[in-house]
């Protein structure tokens, strides 16, 4: 870059001999301009350690030891609450579903139809068709709830997945595995919240609404 022997002048001008070995010697000197706080970190495009790495945001760079080991434990905490989003979306689903199928074995029961709103039953090469009939159907004001819901909560889990993927493209090892433990972490928090599985309207079971594995 033109702008290098520029700087490079603007760093060999200080008049403490030792400010200027240890700053030349940095990364800063090299690629930024004035105090190492003011510079920005260089982008390494490799696996590497150190303090100095940008973290989603411009103003988010930490600086020192502390800032850091505080970034660590954001970005873990981040993590868990996008695994709490995630769990808490697909409990959502699963809740829809069944009170889905329970209306639909009333349906079902009530007028010979196996889907509500009372369409007949689909058959396999009329599924595109039935899709576009669904489409032109007006939605009830449960369907408007429960699409807001899944919207705003698709719209949060996406972002904070996409959001945690870029730390990780910032190739720096312990933030990395910052993102890393949360998801393992998390993984064990949630575990019994994640095995709640759909349960079939029927006699035999006594709560429709969750169950897990392991559960006592």
């Amino acid at each position: 870059m033109s702008q290098c022997a520029t700087w490079k002048s603007m760093c060999s001008a200080s008049s403490d001999t030792a400010t200027i070995l240890s700053f030349q010697s940095s990364e800063y000197c090299a690629s930024g301009v004035g105090s190492p706080e003011m510079n920005p970190p260089s982008m390494r495009m490799f696996f590497h350690f150190g303090f100095e790495d940008y973290i989603l945001f411009e103003k988010w760079v930490p600086r020192n030891r502390g800032q850091y080991v505080g970034s660590w434990f954001a970005l873990f905490f981040l993590t868990i609450f996008f695994q709490t989003i995630q769990t808490y979306h697909s409990n959502l689903e699963v809740q829809w579903a069944e009170e889905l199928a329970q209306a639909n074995e009333v349906a079902k029961s009530d007028s010979s139809m196996s889907l509500t709103n009372g369409q007949p039953k689909v058959h396999a090469g009329s599924i595109l068709l039935h899709w576009i009939h669904l489409w032109r159907q007006p939605w009830s004001l449960n369907e408007v709830k429960q699409n807001v819901l899944r919207a705003v909560l698709t719209f949060m889990e996406t972002t904070l997945g996409y959001a945690l993927m870029l730390v990780t493209m910032t190739f720096n090892v312990p933030l990395f595995f910052a993102v890393i433990a949360g998801l393992t972490v998390g993984s064990v928090l949630f575990s019994r919240q994640r095995s709640i599985t759909v349960l079939k309207p029927n006699g035999n079971n006594s709560s429709a609404g969750t169950g897990c594995a392991g559960c006592g």
